[in-house]
């Protein structure tokens, strides 16, 4: 499904907008972007208006010019969505699906913004924020993307994806 674009804090975004009736935004998590979700966004659109952006810094979003350098709290990634359905003209209360990262999104959002809140899943997510270690790894991660582009993350998580034991073997999933 072709992306339709908005701006936003001197930043280009993608979203898929699709349908018509109550709003469902969905939030990819890291390292995804919004076309985690096309399966949803096609079954949704039968009855609902789909959104599901790329958030800052992931797949055809553009990233601000600090964002790699200090990185980008989700806070900020909430107040992205709340410009996001405000350039799409929704007011009324939406049902947000966060999956991941994108659920932490969601619960900032959830507590900066519940009077834009219908309903929110939390996908495969957690209320508590990430270690050190695991921010330091999304910033490496980030770091990859921005050095060698899609192959860099898939590089660093093939170790995390693929028992020992499949790593010592190698074969054709393994480069």
């Amino acid at each position: 499904m072709p992306a339709k674009r908005f701006s936003h804090d001197g930043i280009d975004f993608a979203l898929a907008d699709e349908g018509s009736g109550p709003v469902v935004l969905l939030v990819h998590g890291f390292p995804l972007d919004r076309t985690m979700w096309n399966d949803q966004v096609a079954a949704l659109a039968a009855s609902h208006r789909v959104l599901a952006p790329d958030l800052r810094g992931f797949g055809d979003s553009a990233i601000g010019p600090d964002d790699a350098a200090n990185g980008v709290a989700m806070e900020t990634y909430a107040a992205d969505l709340i410009a996001l359905l405000d350039a799409a003209g929704v007011q009324e209360p939406v049902v947000l699906a966060g999956f991941s990262m994108g659920g932490y999104v969601a619960w900032q959002f959830a507590l900066r913004y519940p009077q834009r809140l219908r309903a929110l899943i939390a996908c495969d997510t957690r209320a508590v924020a990430d270690s050190d270690e695991a921010a330091a790894n999304r910033l490496e991660m980030a770091a990859a993307v921005l050095a060698a582009g899609d192959a860099g993350p898939a590089q660093l998580m093939i170790p995390k994806l693929l028992a020992p034991r499949t790593l010592e073997l190698g074969g054709p999933v393994v480069p």
